[in-house]
This record gives C-alpha cells, sequence and structure tokens, in this order.
C-alpha cells in the first residue's frame, strides 16, 4: 500500500465512506479492491458528465397494451447510454450515480424534452400514443419541477394529457405534503400521474386514495408467480380496488402468454412487459408497431 500520510488518511477517508454505505454500527479496513472501485465510479462519473454534450444518451421506447384493442396505446420512455469505449452502459449502473451527483437533474430534463418532442412527432403522423417518463426522487424534491414540466410540454407543442409521470410510492411519502402539492399541480394541469411499482416497499392500498394518481402500475415481482392462485388473487383484488376509485392499472413485467392470459381474465386493461416488446429505440420501435 504506502507509508505516506496523505495517502493513508485518504485510505482511511474511503474506509469510512465504505462504512458509511453499509450503515451503522460497522467498521470497514481499506482494500486495494476499495481503492479501484473508487477509480471506476470516478472515472465513470467524468464520462458521465460529457454523455449529454456529446450526444452519447438515447430514449428507448417499451410499449404498453391494451388488453381491449389490442393496439399499443402508449410507451413508457427509458434512458440508455451508448459510450464509445465502454459501450452500452447499463442504467444500473449509471442512474444510481446520477442521483448521487445530482446529474440525474439535466439528465431527467433531456428525458422529458426527447420523449415529449418524439411523442408530438408520433401523434402529428397521425399515431394515437401517449407516453409515460419515470421521475427520480431529487427531481420531484426540485421545487421548480412543476414549472419545468409544464414548461416542456410547452415547448414541445405536447398536449399534457399525453403525458404520464411515473412516481414509485416510496418517493412519494418521503414528503407527503410537498408531493400532494406538486403531484395535484401537475395533475390539475392534465397530466397523469402514475404510481410505479406497487406492490414493493411500504406500499400501502390508502395511498391509493391518498395521493393524487390516475394510474397504478403493479410491480412484476407479483407478475413473476401470478401462476399461483395466492398472488394472481392479490393481483385481482389491487386491480378491483384501483378501478373502483377510477384508476387506470396497468400490469409490468409481462414475460409469456400464460401470464397474459391470467392477468387479461382478472380484467386488467393494460400490459407492459417483454410478452409484447422489450424497450426499444426509436426506430426498431417505429418499424414494429407504427408501420
Amino acid at each position: 500500500m504506502s507509508e505516506d500520510a496523505e495517502d493513508l488518511i485518504k485510505y482511511a477517508d474511503l474506509a469510512m465512506y465504505k462504512a458509511k454505505e453499509k450503515g451503522r454500527n460497522n467498521y470497514q479496513f481499506f482494500t486495494k479492491e476499495m481503492n479501484e472501485e473508487i477509480v471506476t465510479k470516478t472515472l465513470l462519473e467524468k464520462y458521465l458528465r460529457k454523455a449529454l454534450v456529446k450526444n452519447e444518451l438515447e430514449l428507448y421506447y417499451q410499449p404498453q397494451f391494451d388488453v381491449k384493442t389490442n393496439k399499443i396505446v402508449a410507451t413508457e420512455a427509458l434512458v440508455r447510454w451508448h459510450h464509445p469505449v465502454k459501450g452500452l452502459i447499463s442504467p444500473a449502473e449509471f442512474i444510481p450515480l446520477a442521483e448521487e451527483t445530482g446529474l440525474i437533474i439535466p439528465i431527467g430534463e433531456w428525458v422529458l424534452k426527447e420523449a415529449c418532442k418524439q411523442t408530438k412527432m408520433w401523434r402529428d403522423q397521425g399515431h394515437d400514443l401517449s407516453v409515460s417518463v419515470n421521475l427520480s426522487s431529487l427531481q420531484l424534491m426540485n421545487k421548480n419541477i412543476v414549472e419545468v414540466i409544464k414548461a416542456i410540454t410547452f415547448c414541445c407543442k405536447l398536449d399534457p394529457q399525453y403525458l404520464s409521470i411515473e412516481v414509485t410510492e416510496s418517493m412519494a411519502i418521503t414528503d407527503l405534503t410537498d408531493t400532494l402539492h406538486k403531484l395535484k399541480q401537475l395533475q390539475e394541469y392534465g397530466i397523469n400521474i402514475a404510481l410505479d411499482d406497487f406492490g414493493t416497499g411500504y406500499s400501502s392500498l390508502s395511498y391509493l386514495n391518498i395521493l393524487p394518481i390516475n394510474t397504478v402500475k403493479i410491480d412484476k415481482s407479483f407478475i413473476n408467480n401470478i401462476k399461483n392462485k395466492t398472488h394472481s388473487e392479490i393481483v385481482k383484488s389491487v386491480s378491483n380496488i384501483a378501478h373502483s376509485i377510477g384508476l387506470v392499472v396497468v400490469v409490468e413485467g409481462v414475460e409469456d402468454e400464460e401470464q397474459f392470459n391470467i392477468i387479461r381474465s382478472l380484467g386488467i386493461e393494460l400490459i407492459q412487459g417483454y410478452f409484447i416488446s422489450k424497450p426499444l429505440p426509436k426506430e426498431e420501435f417505429e418499424a414494429q408497431f407504427l408501420n
């Protein structure tokens, strides 16, 4: 390692931060791997800061399928990063880093602009599509987020009713009063609000009535085992309650025909997942679904 005082202090700091990541009441020894991890992370952050400027980010679109009409009625816009050297970098790798560094704010705004602009183009071409965009916790905490989203839809000339903002329940309840105020403003402007990943974490049916939402997205963890009667009954119950208070239900993570048929039998209207399509680049999405 090193006997230099400055190096030793740096190593101690790295071990301290690692211990903090793992929660309270623990300690960590500095290791060579720890240093390599920090170096890799620092380099990735450097690349990510340049990704927007260098046009390395791209939106992929995953369709939402209406079971009753047998049509694609919406898409979820998902950001992907094509690095010229490292290739396609997984969102699981760079999104947490973007949130940690605050880069999710400019990246999130770029996603909103591109998604709204593309959806407006598709609608002008005669395709009856809306788009869903995920909002990060940092974006939701931004005091100007309502004005930012309104300005983007206005500049893109997209009717707000064709944009859906997705938030998770854990995000929404972090500061419930502030969240309620912001989501209500967006909803009054005409934007649809979707509660994403419902059924995970702190999920409670009571939030379906508290939060100003239009749509519930049932998490794929329920769909993985939907062939089990207990899971299918849970999905059916959530769906029935959501429908009874006027909410639209979307089921995520549908991967095979048996799951599709079970969900259809439960009266759920919208599905999303690899059984319909994986997320696709714009050109592939157009070729597969809009021609």
